[in-house]
């Protein structure tokens, strides 16, 4: 049996004398592929896939979404098992044969933003380059940083692919239902942290105690300025936090006019306190004033000891942060012209790495200590203002003289009765006040939008593109193997004859 040379020629006269059968082949062939695309389609098991996107307007802070008190926002808030447990019973799905840890493996959400990929994908090139400086290293990353960081980080897509058997309606309703009852939760529970305010019944329970013994009428003005600081604070959590800078007007009362009034009763209060001062008991008063002094000297001491060891800890990170610099240019070198010298991604190359991060994460940790450092240096500063306000009065007793007579002592005592009343009555009114706002305003101010309206689809356990892509190889290789099979016979039966 002699070999076929194979040539241009002996191809075309193979493909003149076989093409109807290569034809035909092909022709069944790709109607069996037809007839199992519409198999598949038919009877392949598929998914239902519901989605929506969701744009949070929560305020940024360093980079992270926060919620109104400062707390960090989650992206899997939006499907946690409180928001899912309301929604799961809302619609009666324990009833209907749902379980609830079936129902929360239904939800899914992820972040939407079309350009992370690319960056992605262009960050991931430069990495793997053969060589690159720790200059350029630095600076990709640094690129890379920046190009994240103008990325939208607010939109998120939440879908849902649910396995009972439930009406298209019912679902999208649900699927809307999950971001407004995640608001409706949240609001209540990340809302500006309420200033706590002093109940009424204490401190007219303390005033009652107190007018029984003139003595101590300068505790109780303590009492009250106290009181006055959180109701102050009060009004500017409702004017900045809850109504956030907009017309703080309800039911006709402005808050305006509860301030001009705070600040009024503050000026009658101050007005008994120096007199009180100047014409009550020293002696007694001494007593007071020293145990006060004794309790903010004890607050001072356990605030000096936290700066010192916040400064400590930075101290620390600051000079290893120096020392992690240094270390890696005695490794690497320089060329004579001062140049970064390339360097290969050997293990010296990823301690140079690993020393970098190291420096990066110095400066963040180093950066929370500041942040620590300066809330502390706040409280330093409200403790030495609350000294001096006692120094002052302790030294307003040293130099008087007098014990003061009843009859200006009666007089104090009614004008300090007289005011305790009214600066209750007014606390009850700003508490009332702030609660009103803060189920009117806080609950109606949503932290987010629907950016697009729910999409359906249906998804196969294998996709449909790649079933047929699959179908098309499988047909081209069925077809090529016959071409040669043929070919083979051809050439054989001509080696025969």
């Amino acid at each position: 049996m002699s070999e076929k040379q194979v040539n241009v020629g002996s191809v075309i006269a193979f493909l003149r004398q076989n093409w109807l059968k290569i034809v035909l082949k092909g022709t069944l062939s790709l109607c069996a592929v037809a007839a199992l695309l519409v198999l598949y389609v038919a009877l392949a098991p598929r998914t239902d896939r519901y989605a929506v996107e969701v744009q949070v307007t929560l305020e940024s802070s360093k980079g992270e979404l926060v919620y109104p008190n400062g707390d960090a926002f989650g992206v899997h808030d939006i499907v946690s098992a409180p928001v899912l447990n309301i929604i799961w019973k809302k619609y009666g799905l324990d009833s209907k044969g749902v379980k609830f840890e079936e129902f929360c493996q239904w939800f899914g959400i992820v972040g939407y933003d079309k350009e992370r990929a690319k960056i992605d994908a262009e960050f991931q090139g430069k990495m793997s380059k053969r060589t690159i400086t720790v200059t350029e290293l630095a600076a990709v990353q640094k690129e890379y940083e920046e190009r994240l960081a103008s990325l939208s980080a607010n939109r998120f897509i939440l879908s849902m692919s649910p396995t009972a058997a439930l009406d298209r309606k019912t679902l999208v309703k649900m699927l809307n239902d999950i971001p407004e009852t995640w608001f409706a939760e949240y609001s209540r529970l990340k809302a500006p942290i309420i200033p706590p305010v002093a109940s009424v019944d204490a401190v007219r329970s303390y005033a009652t105690r107190v007018k029984t013994d003139g003595t101590r009428m300068l505790e109780l003005i303590d009492t009250l300025h106290a009181y006055w600081k959180e109701l102050s604070e009060t009004c500017r959590y409702i004017r900045d936090g809850l109504m956030k800078g907009r017309n703080a007007q309800m039911d006709g009362v402005d808050l305006g006019a509860y301030e001009s009034q705070l600040q009024l009763i503050r000026t009658d209060a101050l007005r008994v306190k120096n007199k009180i001062i100047a014409e009550g008991l020293p002696s007694d008063m001494g007593v007071y004033v020293s145990s006060r002094q004794e309790d903010i000297a004890c607050d001072r001491m356990a605030i000096e000891e936290r700066i010192a060891a916040v400064q400590q800890s930075i101290a620390a990170l600051g000079d290893t942060s120096r020392q992690g610099g240094a270390q890696p240019a005695a490794k690497r070198g320089a060329a004579p012209d001062g140049s970064p010298v390339t360097v290969q991604a050997d293990a010296g190359f990823f301690s140079d790495f690993a020393d970098m991060v190291r420096r990066s994460s110095n400066q963040a940790q180093i950066s929370r200590y500041v942040d620590e450092l300066t809330e502390f240096r706040k409280q330093m500063a409200k403790i030495r203002a609350r000294e001096l306000y006692y120094e002052q009065i302790q030294q307003h007793i040293e130099k008087s003289k007098t014990q003061g007579n009843a009859a200006e002592a009666s007089k104090t005592q009614a004008m300090l009765d007289a005011l305790v009343p009214e600066f209750l009555t007014l606390g009850e009114r700003i508490v009332a006040f702030r609660d009103l706002c803060f189920t009117v305003y806080r609950t109606s101010d949503q932290f987010y939008v629907i950016a697009a309206p729910a999409a359906y689809d249906k998804s196969y356990v294998l996709p449909l593109s790649r079933f047929i892509l699959g179908l098309l190889a499988i047909w081209v290789l069925c077809n090529i193997a016959f071409v040669v099979h043929v070919w083979n016979r051809t050439n054989d039966g001509d080696s025969v004859k």
